[in-house]
């Protein structure tokens, strides 16, 4: 029988599994809310995500040195709360805000910044949320400003991806059309050792949508309540 956890597993293939072998991991909660039939004038794969699912929040947290850490946290805001006049607002927190176009482009917009492409698609930006397992501030490192200290630490540290690092200071110094170009090649050219459970074929990480219908199938087999929440 179908499970939510199916669900997460076919758009997420392997993170949870992933989540678990990280030092000192202690646990993840994934809620998922009921799928809606969403407005014609979505984006073709927003909508497709609704009726999957209205929105998600998949958290995951740790415990070093007796302390307990609330690490990343991968989400997709419910469709009241997308919708804005401009945009679709797809997630924010402390740092700036996700938005979608129209046209299914990614956006971010750094608090008090004007929005940057970040990525074309929303399959795109959900692969690239689970490689960096949704550390708060990741979308930072393709703004000129660079990730926060905080997001570069916990980057470091479960990512074992310095290239953020390192882009961050390399860009500082570059303005226009090659710092763009730049950014655009490194955010679809992530190292394959950066994790070692998604595809090594970055062409084709970068450019296969997700296949919405298989997953909508899954879900007509599930009975819905107001909110799941599952935990391994």
């Amino acid at each position: 029988m179908t499970s939510q956890r199916d669900i997460v597993d076919h758009l997420f293939p392997g993170f949870l599994t992933h989540l678990t072998t990280l030092q000192g991991f202690h646990e993840h909660k994934i809620l998922l809310k009921p799928s809606i039939t969403p407005d014609a004038s979505l984006p073709t794969e927003l909508a497709a995500l609704y009726l999957i699912t209205n929105g998600f929040d998949i958290q995951w947290s740790v415990m070093l040195a007796n302390s307990f850490y609330q690490v990343g946290s991968i989400k997709i805001n419910s469709y009241i709360d997308a919708s804005s006049t401009n945009y679709w607002i797809l997630d924010q927190d402390h740092f700036g805000h996700v938005l979608m176009q129209d046209d299914g482009k990614i956006l971010y917009r750094p608090l008090y910044h004007e929005p940057i492409e970040l990525c074309n698609s929303l399959s795109h930006y959900l692969r690239l949320s689970y490689v960096y397992l949704g550390i708060p501030g990741w979308q930072m490192g393709f703004t000129p400003f660079g990730c926060p200290p905080s997001a570069r630490d916990w980057l470091t540290f479960y990512c074992a991806c310095p290239q953020i690092q390192r882009y961050t200071k390399e860009r500082r110094n570059e303005n226009g059309p090659k710092e763009a170009a730049k950014r655009k090649a490194w955010s679809m050219g992530i190292p394959s050792d950066t994790c070692n459970w998604w595809s090594s074929n970055t062409s084709e990480f970068k450019a296969k949508p997700f296949n919405w219908d298989t997953v909508q199938k899954m879900v007509r087999s599930i009975k819905s309540n107001d909110k799941i929440v599952l935990q391994q």
